[in-house]
């Protein structure tokens, strides 16, 4: 797909799956941002999905036939049960927290700074981890519905974690496990 030392400008349509065995593989969206970003020291041939979207790349990047497909672990049981609504607001405006949702309004809020400088995979894990209260009260089992719909989507186990990560404190390290050990138990088809 890309040419060696070449970079190359593309958009898709839908998920494809690619792969690469560079020393480090970089993908950014058409903000300029990491999409995706893999340290591969090793060279082995690494496979992951880019969703639709438009990309920038210097890699060797070859498409595969098929997108990955990941089968994550079911979901903990709902601690409470709303209906989405069908027109959730999502608003970019000052919020002391990174992200809030107001149930009841059926309004998503993210904070304008931080959403100017996040990648596309945090905004896609906040926004989830948001609705996921919906369903949850608990924080971690939030960042689980977070997941499990991003990878259901096209994300890779990789992108979720890592957003995870970040979107995180490190005071935060229990959250960051739980989710780590959900994302080894999921399945891969190719």
């Amino acid at each position: 797909m890309c040419l060696k030392n070449k970079p190359l400008f593309f958009e898709i349509e839908n998920i494809k799956g690619y792969e690469c065995n560079a020393p480090v593989i970089e993908v950014y969206d058409n903000r300029g941002l990491p999409f995706y970003f893999f340290k591969n020291p090793q060279m082995q041939t690494i496979k992951f999905n880019l969703i639709a979207g438009k990309y920038y790349c210097e890699n060797d990047l070859k498409l595969l036939q098929k997108p990955l497909r990941y089968e994550p672990p079911k979901l903990p049981k709902f601690e409470k049960r709303r209906i989405i609504h069908d027109n959730i607001e999502f608003r970019v405006e000052p919020n002391p927290n990174k992200a809030s949702i107001d149930i009841s309004k059926g309004l998503i809020i993210i904070d304008n700074k931080y959403f100017n400088e996040i990648e596309t995979p945090f905004c896609n894990f906040l926004l989830f981890h948001e609705l996921g209260h919906y369903y949850y009260k608990t924080e971690y089992k939030c960042d689980l519905f977070s997941a499990f719909n991003m990878l259901i989507r096209g994300f890779n186990p990789t992108q979720c974690y890592y957003a995870n990560s970040i979107c995180l404190s490190d005071r935060q390290s229990e959250r960051k496990q739980i989710l780590f050990n959900y994302l080894k138990k999921i399945k891969v088809y190719e």
